[in-house]
Formats: structure tokens, sequence, C-alpha cells
């Protein structure tokens, strides 16, 4: 008997199981995601952006460093306090 294909893969955070990556879905489109909600927010937190899209916030503060890095975001002033910009 053959098992069906995974199509997500699924986690415990916080004791909410929350669904992680889809294996179909290009993480790419994510991010370009990630971008056009920062732009009309600049102060969403990485827990508002996990509960959108139905990732952890491991894999969002994943997101925004490559995105950092990328030099397509910056944080601007404390982690806390501080806010995003969109380059």
């Amino acid at each position: 008997m053959a098992l069906p294909p995974l199509r997500s893969l699924s986690c415990i955070s916080k004791g909410k199981n929350v669904k992680n990556v889809p294996i179909n879905v290009p993480v790419k489109d994510r991010r370009k995601k990630i971008i056009a909600v920062i732009a009309k927010d600049s102060y969403v937190s990485a827990t508002k952006l996990a509960e959108k899209f139905g990732v952890t916030e491991k894999t969002i503060r994943r997101d925004l460093q490559l995105l950092k890095q990328q030099n397509l975001i910056t944080r601007v002033g404390a982690n806390k306090n501080g806010y995003w910009k969109v380059n």
C-alpha cells in the first residue's frame, strides 16, 4: 500500500498546530508577498506575518534575514519599536 504524497509540512509552535512551508509553493512568492505587506504596513511584526502566511515565526525570520541580506528591506530603529523600510 503506497502512501499519498506529502502536500505540506506541519509543526507545533507555541502549542498551536501551524502549517509550515508548503512543499509545492515557491518560497520566492512568499517573500514577494512579505515585501508587499511591509510596503503597506511598515510596523508589521514577524508574529503577524507568520499568522498571515500560515508559517512559523522562525520561517518568517529566515525570510526577513534573507531579504535584508539581499538589501530589499531594512530595519530602522530598535527591534521592538522600529519599523521596516522597503529599499
